[in-house]
């Protein structure tokens, strides 16, 4: 068993924030979106990010629900 996380491209972070109480979640926003298993956005993409585009990785997350359970947070894409 693993986590699961959903990836997808919102034009700005108010965007991106604005889907997290939707049931659906950023699909129900029809926003493109991808489900991937154990692929953390902190860990594997977000230690990735820097390099690749020259942006400071910020771990702050624009919208958070549950105490923390669901977070949305921002990844540059793509490269400046």
């Amino acid at each position: 068993m693993g986590v699961l996380f959903d990836y997808f491209a919102a034009p700005d972070n108010d965007a991106a924030a604005a889907t997290i109480d939707l049931v659906g979640g950023p699909s129900e926003a029809s926003l493109p979106t991808v489900q991937l298993k154990g692929v953390d956005p902190f860990v594997q993409l977000g230690t990735a990010e820097s390099p690749l585009t020259g942006v400071d990785y910020d771990l702050a997350p624009v919208a958070m629900a549950d105490e923390g359970a669901r977070l949305i947070v921002p990844l540059t894409w793509p490269p400046c």
